[in-house]
């Protein structure tokens, strides 16, 4: 993943992306901006012959607001589903951990 596309930054360095074997947890702070990692990662899987399995991606928003936001990212003009939580690796990551840490 390009480092110069934005992501959040977190002690003055730019997070975009967590990488591992062949899972890939994308980053921003704004929709304009997950939405631009995905295409540019959609377009770089391709050209190495890589696909998205649409079955295995969804958009989490985490936010300090009580409101679920939504989120509109698309793969190839298909919008990826919303959830509030996953899991990953096992661990299962969700909305109310979010409001647990930052209460």
């Amino acid at each position: 993943m390009a480092k110069e596309l934005d992501g959040i930054h977190i002690g003055g360095i730019n997070i975009n992306s967590i990488l591992y074997a062949d899972n890939t947890t994308l980053i921003a702070d704004s929709e304009a901006k997950l939405q631009n990692l995905l295409n540019a990662f959609v377009m770089e899987s391709e050209q190495n012959g890589l696909s998205i399995n649409r079955q295995k991606s969804a958009c989490m928003v985490i936010s300090k607001s009580l409101n679920t936001l939504p989120c509109n990212v698309t793969v190839n003009g298909d919008k990826l589903e919303q959830v509030d939580q996953f899991s990953y690796f096992g661990s299962q990551s969700s909305l109310l951990f979010q409001y647990h840490i930052a209460g």
